[in-house]
Formats: C-alpha cells, sequence, structure tokens
C-alpha cells in the first residue's frame, strides 16, 4: 500500500492487480500490471509518476498516475521486494539472493549496487545514506547501497523514520521498538516482558503472582499485575507448573524434576523427589505442609507433608495418567486420569475411579468448587459436571462451539471460567456459556476473588479483569459497527438491527456488576429484546459474529 497525500493512493494485489483511489479510499479503480506480474512494492514520487517492483526481475514504471504500466528494467528472474524514490529522479530497488539496483534518472538507467545482504523495506535520507530491514535487523547504508552494516535494532518486520533520528520497528507478538539514536539503541514498547508462551500462573495472595513459561521464564508481580519482571531465566529447560503458599514459598514442576524457593523466586533447590524418570508436570498444595505432584506419562502422584522435603507415591497406574489434579484439602482430592476421575477421600490411601463417560475421552483439566461440586474437561471437546462428589456426571458439551478444554477455574457453584478454543464464561453451574472474547493460545486461568482474575497464554501474554471478566474493556459503538441499536435510552424493549449479518449471531446483556442477565441466539437481522424485567441502569450488550466482537452500552430508564 502507498498513499501520496490523505486521498490518493494504491493497493496492490497478486496476479498483477492494482487498485487506485482518488477519494481516500471510498471508491477504487483497477490497472492491470502486464504479463500478471505479482506486485511487492509500490512507490510513487509524484501523482503522475510510479514504481513497481514485481517478479521476474521487473521493475515497473507508470507516468499517467497508475493507470498504464511499462517496464523500466528486467534485470533477472529474482524477485524484486521493494522499491524507494527520494525525488522523481534518484531511486532504488532491492531483490532477492543480495540483488539491488540504483538509478538517477527517473529509471531510465540503472546500475546493480551489489548489496552483501539480503534487503526488504528501504527508507533512503538522501542520495548516499539508506536503511532497510535484512532478515528481522535494520541495517544502513552510506555509500548509496554499495554495502550495508547492521545498527542494533533487532526482531522486526517493519520500520519508519519521522525524522533523521527517530525511527520505530516493529515485529511479531506485539513487538514495538523506539530508537533517537537511528537504530542504534531503542526502547521496546511491549507492556510484557517475555514472549515466551506461559503454561500456568497462580497467586498466593491479592498483590502477588507469579506465571511461568514453556522455555523456563519465571514473571513475578506484586502490585496485582499492574507491572511484572523476569525473576529467573536459562536456568530451567521448561517449566510445566507453579504453586506459592504464601508470597515467598513456592514450588515449580520442571518436567524431569521439581523446585522449591523460599525467597520469592530469587533462588530455587532442586526437592529430592527419587523418581528421577518421571515426567512430573502438575504441582499444588492445599495448605503450608501438604503438597501434590503428578508424574503424568508414569501414572504417578506424589505426596509431601514436611514442605516438600520428603515425598511418597500415593497413587501409581501406569495404564492411567494422571494429568490435572485438585486437591481440596489433604484428604479429598480428584484426579482427571485419561479417560477417568479418581478420588481419595483419605489423602490417598484409597482410591475411586469413576469411569462412565465416553472412552474417546482425554480429559485434561479439572475444577471443584467443594467436595460435591466439580466439572472436568477433555482435550476432545468434552465438558462435564457433578454434583454429589464424583458418582454421577452430567454432560455439559456443545461440540458446535467448544474445542479442547485446556483450563477450567470455578469461583463458585454456578460461576466459571473456560479456556477452550476461546474463553467462556457460565454464570449457570456449566448449563450455558458465554464466549467472551478475550483469547490467547491455551491460557491458564486463576482468580483471586469473585471479581479478579488473570488469563496467561502466548507469547508473553498475561490479561486481569476487575470485574469477573464479563463486562470487556472496549470502546462502545465503534465506527466500525455492524449494528445499529435503539432506542438507547430505553425502558421495556430495545432493537438491533444489522445489514451484514448472514449467520447466526449471540447476543448477551451485562449489568454494571458483570452479570450476565440475557444471553440468546439469533439468525435474523432485526433482534428485538425484552427489557421490561430488567432494573434501570447501565447495561453491555456482547455481540459475537463470526467476525469478530461487538460491545454496545445500553441505558434503560
Amino acid at each position: 500500500m502507498f498513499f501520496i497525500n490523505e486521498n490518493m493512493g494504491f493497493l496492490s494485489g497478486a496476479v498483477g492487480s492494482l487498485l487506485k483511489t482518488t477519494d481516500g479510499g471510498v471508491t477504487w479503480t483497477k490497472a492491470l500490471i502486464p504479463d500478471n506480474k505479482f506486485v511487492n512494492s509500490i512507490w510513487f514520487p509524484s501523482e503522475t509518476t510510479g514504481y513497481a517492483a514485481c517478479s521476474m526481475g521487473t521493475v515497473m514504471k507508470s507516468t499517467n498516475g497508475g493507470l498504464t504500466w511499462t517496464a523500466s528494467v528486467n534485470q533477472n528472474m529474482l524477485e524484486m521486494k521493494d522499491v524507494f524514490f527520494l525525488d522523481n529522479n534518484t531511486g532504488f530497488v532491492a531483490g532477492e539472493q543480495g540483488y539491488s539496483m540504483r538509478t538517477i534518472n527517473g529509471g531510465m538507467n540503472w546500475t546493480s549496487t551489489g548489496s552483501n545482504y539480503n534487503l526488504k523495506e528501504m527508507n533512503f535520507i538522501n542520495g548516499m545514506t539508506g536503511y532497510a530491514i535484512s532478515g528481522s535487523s535494520l541495517v544502513k547504508t552510506t555509500n548509496a547501497g554499495t554495502t550495508w552494516t547492521s545498527v542494533g535494532m533487532d526482531n522486526i518486520w517493519s520500520f519508519d523514520f519521522i525524522n533523521e533520528n527517530t525511527v520505530f520497528g516493529t515485529g511479531s507478538i506485539g513487538r514495538l521498538f523506539k530508537s533517537t539514536d537511528q537504530g542504534a539503541t531503542s526502547e521496546n514498547f511491549n507492556p510484557s516482558v517475555t514472549y515466551d508462551n506461559f503454561n500456568d500462573i497462580h497467586f498466593p495472595t491479592q498483590s502477588t503472582g507469579y506465571a511461568v513459561t514453556w522455555e523456563g521464564e519465571i514473571v513475578k508481580t506484586t502490585d496485582a499485575g499492574s507491572s511484572w519482571s523476569v525473576i529467573s531465566s536459562g536456568q530451567f529447560e521448561r517449566i510445566l507448573s507453579v504453586w506459592f503458599t504464601d508470597a515467598t514459598t513456592g514450588y515449580i514442576a520442571t518436567g524431569n524434576s521439581a523446585y522449591k524457593s523460599t525467597d520469592g523466586g530469587s533462588t530455587w533447590n532442586e526437592m529430592a523427589l527419587m523418581h528421577p524418570d518421571v515426567y512430573f508436570k502438575e504441582i499444588m498444595f492445599v495448605n503450608q505442609n501438604t503438597g501434590f505432584i503428578s508424574g503424568e506419562s508414569d501414572g504417578l502422584i506424589l505426596r509431601t507433608d514436611d514442605e516438600g522435603l520428603s515425598w511418597n507415591v500415593i497413587y501409581e497406574n501406569s495404564l492411567s495418567w494422571p494429568r490435572a489434579i485438585h486437591f481440596l484439602d489433604p484428604d479429598t482430592g480428584y484426579v482427571a486420569s485419561d479417560h477417568s476421575v479418581i478420588k481419595t477421600v483419605d489423602g490417598g490411601q484409597t482410591w475411586t475411579e469413576f469411569n462412565d463417560f465416553d472412552p474417546e475421552n482425554l480429559f485434561y483439566s479439572i475444577s471443584f468448587v467443594n467436595a460435591n461440586t466439580g466439572f472436568v474437561g477433555s482435550l476432545f471437546s468434552k465438558l462435564y459436571r457433578t454434583t454429589d462428589g464424583g458418582e454421577t456426571w452430567t454432560d455439559l458439551s456443545d461440540t458446535s462451539r467448544f474445542y479442547p478444554v485446556t483450563s477450567l477455574f470455578f469461583t463458585s457453584e454456578t460461576t466459571g471460567y473456560m479456556s477452550s478454543g476461546n474463553l467462556f464464561q457460565t454464570n449457570d453451574g456449566g448449563a450455558t456459556w458465554v464466549m467472551l472474547g478475550y483469547i490467547t493460545t491455551s491460557p491458564k486461568i486463576w482468580f483471586t476473588d469473585n471479581q479478579t482474575g488473570y488469563l496467561a497464554g502466548s507469547a508473553g501474554t498475561i490479561l486481569k479483569t476487575n470485574n469477573a471478566g464479563a463486562v470487556p474493556v472496549l470502546s462502545p459503538d465503534t465506527p466500525a459497527s455492524q449494528f445499529t441499536l435503539f432506542p438507547n435510552p430505553a425502558t421495556n424493549e430495545v432493537t438491533l438491527t444489522s445489514n451484514t449479518i448472514t449467520s447466526e449471531v449471540n447476543v448477551a446483556i451485562y449489568n454494571s456488576s458483570g452479570s450476565c442477565v440475557f444471553d440468546q441466539n439469533h439468525g435474523e437481522k432485526t433482534i428485538k429484546i425484552n427489557t421490561s424485567s430488567f432494573t434501570a441502569g447501565l447495561y453491555f450488550i456482547r455481540i459475537n459474529t463470526l467476525k469478530g466482537t461487538e460491545v454496545k452500552k445500553l441505558v434503560l430508564l
């Protein structure tokens, strides 16, 4: 995409297509690049003269504002990746395999500059000094592109100078950099402290929390998630689970072992588990002394009653792997174990197996509110609930919406959260679920109270809610709204209309406290909702469509 001013711009596409607008993108006209060449980059030094870097070694030129194009140079069969012009005469082209060219006469003649880097996205400050991306690094030339050197800004895919010294660079998974010394040093504006994928998160207090990553990093907050810092990096190959019994005493499972810290995660000491070949996956404690750890692929569950000093096997079954554990107290615990759920009420001395489930299940997550009410989720889109301590289970699955259930967390018998290809919330004990829309890959969920919760997911992302996750931090009624809401304020009825929806949508209404008071699916373009039973006040309407989530603010009188 290239815009000359706020109204005139061009958009290139595959197979030689090129679009032009003269009214700021309201309407577009089409021009064809000869021979259906792919257009990788466009640059117009003026409203009439433009250049396109194309496939098959071709640079095309237009002298009539992009209506027609002719070859300015056809040098070789390499892809021409980028084009940049300082003025009508001086321009540069970068191609594959380090091939680059320069012209000083408006494309009449081109000179090979023979770059020592593979270049893309160039930006020249003058005829001699320019910048480009090579791989994912910012590089610089001071001799019109003959040689290039790295300047220090790395992990970027795109960049832009706003003056001779200040440059911004953007990269994958939220990277945003700013440099005021031409890229030599840069500040990272990503709010996360790591780019690793989180495996687990745990808050022992309202303000202190820990999260661990697949690549072995540990991050910590002491201000309820307002800021995080890396407290361990490089010591562990991976970390699968974390649990702290107070703000300073904590435990981690690393697969091949488990470790304990007594200084808030600054230092870690390996515990003597006496099972060196076991894959330790999940660890949890029910008080300062008593904790449990599972050895997934070996069918083991170990217990400690002396703060991790010694561990004893309380369950062993190599044919039934414990994939998730949840102990309510030192005696009562539940384990999601392959196709069944096992239970103990005597601290692991004896176990009862509940296997009245579909044999195709592979249970991966479990959450119990009390000794009677609990939930178990499967990697095969299944969800079950028990209200009698596991004796019977109710299938709550909705295979049209659910995916592998990777994390469950219930704050009460009625209110719970589920990670299943998206984030879902229930306020009726799992009978119905509302898709909240906040999603990072396989996030882990933790709530410190009924209102305050955290999601730890992919690419260093941690999200927080202060209102039970129900009301999003979004701007209601954005300009891209697909729906019209009227009347607003309203009394007994409101109407949602849309001319763009062609499939079923989910409409949920939340009050100002975050409780869901309405949740229905609709397929019509005009949706009427009876609000006569709602109390007066502020509400939020969340509309989930195939194109995304939209939120509207509603006032009822």
